[in-house]
């Protein structure tokens, strides 16, 4: 997979999972079953970490093999990733909603 690829995959199941309408009730339920998984699929960063985790598991790794090392390579570029990409398209819309 390509590293662009990977990126965009990473944030759309973080994007997807931790701010769309369609898994708010999933996130809902989670939050009254456990205040911290809920905390969790609400988080962009915290979940872009397990997206980027679970997309290596299975497979699509962003830096190849390094005998298990890339777990946690891809896991921390995932929530990196989805914690800039968050920022800088929250502050488009907010720009863009904005009077001034």
């Amino acid at each position: 997979m390509l590293d662009f690829e990977w990126i965009l995959t990473v944030f759309g199941l973080v994007i997807i999972v931790s701010l769309s309408k369609l898994f708010e009730p999933v996130r809902m339920f989670a939050a009254k079953m456990s205040p911290f998984l809920g905390a969790l699929l609400g988080c962009p960063m915290c979940f872009g970490f397990w997206a980027g985790g679970i997309l290596n598991l299975l497979g699509y790794s962003h830096y190849g093999n390094f005998e298990g090392l890339s777990l946690l390579y891809d896991a921390l570029l995932g929530s990196s990733v989805s914690y800039i990409l968050h920022c800088v398209t929250w502050r488009l819309i907010t720009v863009k909603e904005s009077p001034f």
